[in-house]
């Protein structure tokens, strides 16, 4: 009834300020919040919707006579999602699922829909499985799920693996959305049970960043932890570690939604070996997330907190089965028929113009990684590089003008200027400059060999469509330039 009245005042008040401007009928829906009932789950569905007041300004603002004909902006489109949270506890350990329905559309009506699943606990969430997209015609917010788990396969620590189903069920037929086998969680675990396990412990902790020592085969390993807030209690989380100036990324933009402060919240890192040859050179890495479990969660009838009663619950976030790192590895014991290598001194070092020019030259790209946006980056490199390409042209064509070549060599002379082309449109102008200074050069071409020569050169700068033309301009030039005994027409047929 409260709501009922509110209603009406608001719309008492709005007949006595003038009518509203009708609103676009947008949902094929109704725009309401549906409590979800179900007979045997505690849980629950919210709608999320974004839809800012688009009429603020004409409530708090007086209609005037004179502006009658006032246009009113048409709101924007509402992007709904359907948020459905289900709760349950194993093992002294409180847990939600939320299941976020989000439609394609943005409205709730018949189309294709993804499905999210996130998992929460002690004020922590984080996506789990992958999302997944179904298509319905049915009430996106009256959906009924079922969500359960059960113990998994026997792991250390012991009581902390579960397995996770959804199920979507509608018209008593259920659809499987998701299943996860790997759901670490649990609250005061024995990782002690874990008895060949190195842990890492806690070095330095800083504002947005921890650091973490352990010993990994021998070697002392470095592993820092370092978050970033994206937005409100969200954080994205990077993990590198460190040995001896080497390095690498573990993982980086792992998303948290925290609602404590997350420097409270630290991690348990550990590696346990596994067998390689040689000893120590191949382990598992294992990274855990510790937020301490408040006070009152654990008994409310203590007011006081010590250091023995404090509890954490943990759940497994990351996972490597092969971080290779060891020290001082006996590689001798792969016996006798291992043949070791040994160095021939000191690094080539290769140089190039563009960074682009060393990945063309690696055998391990399968295709160029040139593209229009690489080429416009790299324009200063590539002029570089068609630079060098216009000095080894001027030595080609000086070697030719000396008559280095032989009669075998000619046909590869013939193919240098084609690929050479390829370099860039700057190659152009040079190759004729080039020529007509050759022709002007000449004084007289009086015998067939000094003939063929220019012929050759001509020949050979014609293959490309934009230097054809400049060629058959400088076909009179050759005629004036006392070309005895040779018609310029004849001339002409020749290069064709």
């Amino acid at each position: 009834m409260s709501s009922l009245s509110i209603m009406t005042s608001i719309s008492e008040r709005s007949e006595r300020r003038g009518p509203l401007p009708p609103r676009p009928q947008e949902d094929d829906c109704p725009n309401y919040e549906t409590a979800v009932s179900r007979s045997n789950s505690n849980g629950t569905g919210r709608s999320v919707q974004f839809s800012p007041s688009v009429y603020n300004n004409e409530l708090n603002q007086s209609t005037s006579p004179l502006n009658v004909s006032r246009r009113h902006p048409r709101p924007p489109t509402r992007h709904e999602r359907y948020v459905y949270t289900y709760r349950l506890a194993a093992n002294n350990t409180p847990m939600q699922f939320m299941i976020s329905v989000e439609p394609e559309s943005g409205r709730a009506k018949p189309g294709k829909y993804t499905f999210r699943l996130t998992f929460k606990t002690n004020g922590i969430e984080r996506a789990i499985c992958e999302p997944t997209t179904r298509a319905l015609r049915v009430n996106p917010r009256e959906l009924d799920f079922i969500v359960f788990i059960f113990p998994g396969k026997q792991g250390l620590p012991t009581g902390s693996l579960w397995s996770l189903r959804v199920w979507l069920r509608v018209n008593s037929v259920d659809h499987r959305l998701f299943g996860e086998d790997e759901l670490w969680v649990g609250k005061d675990p024995d990782f002690n049970a874990i008895g060949d396990a190195s842990f890492a412990r806690l070095k330095t902790a800083v504002v947005g960043e921890q650091i973490y020592n352990a010993y990994v085969g021998r070697a002392l390993v470095t592993f820092t932890m370092r978050w970033q807030n994206v937005s409100s209690n969200l954080y994205k989380y990077s993990l590198e570690y460190d040995a001896e100036g080497v390095g690498d990324v573990l993982f980086e933009d792992y998303k948290l939604r925290i609602d404590s402060d997350p420097r409270a919240v630290t991690f348990l890192i550990f590696t346990t070996p596994t067998p390689s040859v040689p000893t120590n050179a191949s382990h598992k890495l294992r990274v855990w997330l510790r937020s301490l479990v408040p006070l009152a969660s654990i008994d409310p009838a203590t007011s006081y907190a010590l250091p023995f009663n404090d509890s954490y619950i943990y759940q497994r976030i990351y996972k490597c089965d092969s971080f290779k790192i060891g020290a001082r590895l006996d590689f001798e014991t792969l016996g006798p028929k291992m043949v070791m290598a040994f160095s021939s001194g000191i690094p080539e070092t290769v140089t190039s113009q563009s960074a682009a020019a060393l990945v063309d030259e690696d055998l391990h790209s399968v295709h160029s990684t040139h593209s229009v946006k690489d080429v416009k980056s790299e324009k200063r490199g590539h002029v570089k590089e068609n630079r060098s390409a216009h000095q080894e042209t001027v030595i080609a064509l000086e070697k030719y003008s000396a008559q280095s070549f032989s009669s075998q060599e000619l046909p590869i002379w013939l193919a240098i200027i084609p690929s050479q082309s390829a370099v860039g449109d700057t190659w152009t102008p040079f190759c004729l400059e080039y020529l007509t200074a050759k022709i002007h050069r000449v004084s007289a071409i009086r015998t067939p060999l000094e003939f063929q020569e220019v012929s050759d050169l001509l020949r050979c700068l014609r293959v490309r469509d934009d230097l054809r033309c400049k060629c058959d301009e400088l076909l009179p030039d050759l005629a004036d330039g006392e070309i005895l005994g040779w018609d310029v027409e004849v001339f002409a047929l020749f290069l064709k």
